[in-house]
């Protein structure tokens, strides 16, 4: 891997990201968050590619590249390589027992109902889950809060007084902080980070022999 190759160029005592930070590299090294969208078919149509995933997941934490698998049914897909070295998992409302125990261990994620989007189960441990609430970053910004807000004093029986309606963006919450990542990183002077892969070909590539300076070509 490139990151390894760097952690060799920086000393012998560098084998961990925070090792290669303290040598203060002339070359920005970050995190490195890989997040793969619904992996069970990834598993199933490149088996390779997977078991590739499970070494990266080995030692990637030393190298500062973390995963997220994602998937709707993980049943018999998250084999026990992939538990091993999943310290974090998250299940939300998923449609069967077997799929809840493949991620968390115990079924209580099949139980989530339907009127509660975004609830999920957390497992930090062996014995370690809890319910946790998730948030909704797709929909659109209601924009700034207003300046002033208002409490009314109710008793009981007295019906809730309408929410005030908020003018809405065009752009999402997620939108507003992939923003304020960027004018973060720009306001504290971070250097780009090197891109993780290539750029893409030309639509014509010209193989050139040694010597020739230009190709020929036949009708």
């Amino acid at each position: 891997l490139y990151r390894q190759k760097k952690f060799s160029e920086a000393g012998e005592a560098v084998d961990n990201l925070k090792a290669y930070w303290a040598t203060n590299p002339p070359e920005p090294m970050p995190r490195l968050v890989v997040v793969i969208d619904e992996f069970a078919q990834l598993a199933k149509d490149y088996p390779d590619v997977l078991a590739a995933l499970v070494s990266i997941g080995q030692v990637g934490r030393t190298l500062g590249v973390h995963m997220i698998l994602a998937t709707q049914r993980p049943a018999g897909v998250v084999n026990e390589d992939i538990l091993a070295n999943t310290n974090l998992r998250v299940a939300l409302r998923v449609q069967s027992r077997d799929d809840s125990s493949s991620v968390i261990d115990v079924p209580h994620a099949a139980s989530i109902g339907r009127d509660q989007p975004g609830r999920a189960y957390i497992k930090l441990g062996e014995d370690d889950i809890n319910p946790i609430q998730t948030a909704l970053v797709t929909a659109n910004t209601s924009g700034s809060a207003p300046e002033s807000m208002y409490v009314d004093e109710i008793t009981l029986g007295d019906p809730a007084p309408e929410a005030p309606r908020m003018p809405r963006s065009e752009m999402s919450d997620l939108d507003e902080l992939i923003v304020a990542i960027r004018d973060a990183n720009t306001a504290h002077g971070f250097a780009r980070p090197r891109p993780v892969w290539p750029e893409p070909l030309p639509e014509k590539v010209e193989l050139l022999l040694p010597g020739q300076t230009r190709v020929d070509t036949q009708d």
